[in-house]
């Protein structure tokens, strides 16, 4: 959750609920609530029947989460298969580079969304990407 977080505020200037991850987030939120309900029942001494169907909703919850994830990953390797490879769009030997890192523009997320991730609410990257001295 923090790492994503991290990542929604450097792609999207937002830490959660960006538009684009929206449900994940609020998934993501009842996984929290749920594990820490199962401690809760857990020190408090709750019946075991009550933290075992609290434990199960919670796996249940980060099931979905993880699947909710799976299928965004899976949109956007399809998405990227459609674009054209990396030397037949138009960029020069070189061109691209992150200054002092030495990776090329494959190597960090496209600044320009496609129109598919525009209707999905995907707005452009933070990151600016600079032609190499």
């Amino acid at each position: 959750m923090v790492t994503g977080s991290i990542w929604e505020r450097v792609v999207f200037g937002r830490w959660l609920f960006a538009p684009a991850f929206f449900w994940e987030d609020v998934v993501s939120m009842g996984v929290i609530a749920l594990h820490t309900a199962y401690l809760a029942a857990l020190a408090l001494g709750a019946d075991p029947h009550v933290q075992v169907t609290i434990a199960l909703a919670a796996y249940a919850t980060y099931a979905i989460n993880a699947t909710q994830f799976l299928l965004k990953l899976r949109a956007a390797r399809l998405e990227s298969s459609l674009l054209p490879p990396a030397g037949e769009g138009g960029r020069a030997e070189g061109e691209g580079r992150m200054r002092g890192r030495g990776a090329s523009v494959s190597d960090v997320p496209s600044p320009v969304p496609s129109p598919a991730m525009r209707e999905r609410g995907m707005g452009p990257s933070r990151l600016t990407v600079e032609a190499a001295p």
